[in-house]
């Protein structure tokens, strides 16, 4: 598919779409604190260093997918130059290590420019803020990568207004030469969400629009896979009310989702297909509880977690076509201090059909502290 299609529909979802970010799943606040983006700084350097330390047990039995543990690190210092409240440009690079692992760490250069080009519209080139931050429904876009692929790099638009926030970006995953064997690879993407009401007793209600196409190909190389394009879209509608005391927010959600295969290979056996996702939420002070019910026919999301697939993973080479899961949540966070946050989390998906119950758990430690050097 050619990159001017994403970014028109880039701009379509930016025109059609008003919100404030909403998730469902918010299990995952193990995020690297946010860069100030509101600062009146200027001409000052400082030195960032993003460090997440992590556990993940994935106990998975079914026949499509196999369970593994990542036990690991990933820490990324980094120079950051502040040319004015509107503008930063951001150098280092990121070591990512599985403890046991023999081989070397794996390093990448880390290079991101920030610019505020409008009034609640920035721009983000270079590596982007991305992973668990585009707020992504887990059956289209596993939080789990942020642990096995901790950078993207790309192109990235994202705006935040009162009622209407949307993060749009392209993360170009593999690049080609001429007379190249590899293909072609790249992954564009859409979240927003719309606030329809939110009332002064603390009801509101807003619709998320999800996103996601991963393409394989290219033209100038000489690839040994057919080329493939695989959409997901997610519409969904997110009820919450605020409450008082230990809990702090009760919410429903529901989303209704489509995968398709938009050129002629059926690459992988599947065409086209659908989903349901439905669930209640209840948000604490420190605590996190969901229950959801997933029912899926012919789905795919090559970036989702597998265990919601109808499609084996990583060969490709088993299908089953109707899954129905129940799935719990139970996540412990806190912020420690301004730059350390801990969370641990536990995961149930129990699959209707073979009467199966996976589960998996999840503890993360990520420390974020910035220091000012110097200024002009």
């Amino acid at each position: 598919m050619n990159i001017m299609k994403y970014i028109l529909i880039f701009f379509t979802f930016l025109l059609l779409s008003h919100s404030t970010f909403s998730q469902s799943d918010l299990a995952y606040r193990y995020y690297f604190n946010e860069f100030d983006t509101d600062s009146a700084i200027q001409n000052r350097l400082h030195f960032r260093l993003e460090n997440n330390n992590f556990f993940k047990n994935n106990e998975y039995f079914g026949p499509l997918f196999e369970g593994y543990t990542l036990l690991g690190y990933n820490i990324a210092p980094s120079m950051v130059y502040y040319v004015d409240s509107r503008f930063r440009l951001q150098a280092g690079f990121n070591l990512m290590q599985y403890h046991g692992h023999n081989k070397k760490p794996e390093v990448k250069p880390v290079v991101s420019a920030y610019i505020r080009l409008f009034p609640n519209f920035d721009l983000i080139m270079g590596n982007l803020r991305g992973n668990v931050h585009h707020n992504m429904l887990e059956p289209i876009f596993d939080p789990e990568l942020q642990f096995s692929q901790p950078t993207e790099t790309g192109f990235q638009f994202l705006y935040s207004g009162k009622r209407f926030s949307a993060d749009a970006w392209l993360e170009w995953e593999q690049f080609i030469l001429y007379n190249d064997t590899i293909p072609e690879m790249f992954t564009a993407g859409i979240s927003s969400n719309t606030i329809f009401i939110d009332s002064e007793s603390g009801w509101q209600l807003k619709m998320p629009i999800q996103f996601i196409a991963k393409h394989i190909g290219g033209q100038i190389g000489h690839r040994t896979v057919p080329v493939q394009t695989h959409c997901n879209i997610a519409l969904g509608l997110d009820i919450s009310k605020k409450a008082t005391g230990f809990i702090e927010n009760i919410g429903y959600f529901g989303y209704y989702l489509l995968y398709r295969e938009t050129t002629s290979s059926n690459f992988i056996g599947i065409r086209n297909g659908n989903a349901f996702y439905t669930g209640i939420n209840i948000d604490a002070k420190d605590a996190f509880l969901m229950l959801g019910y997933w029912s899926a026919d012919n789905f795919y999301a090559p970036k989702g977690n597998p265990i919601f697939q109808s499609v084996s993973h990583p060969k490709h080479d088993n299908i089953i076509r109707n899954k129905n899961l129940m799935n719990g949540k139970i996540c412990y966070h806190r912020t420690l201090s301004f730059n350390l946050k801990f969370s641990f989390a536990i995961e149930t998906y129990y699959d209707m059909n073979d009467r199966r119950l996976d589960h998996s758990c999840t503890m993360s430690l990520t420390f974020s502290p910035d220091f000012f050097l110097k200024s002009k």
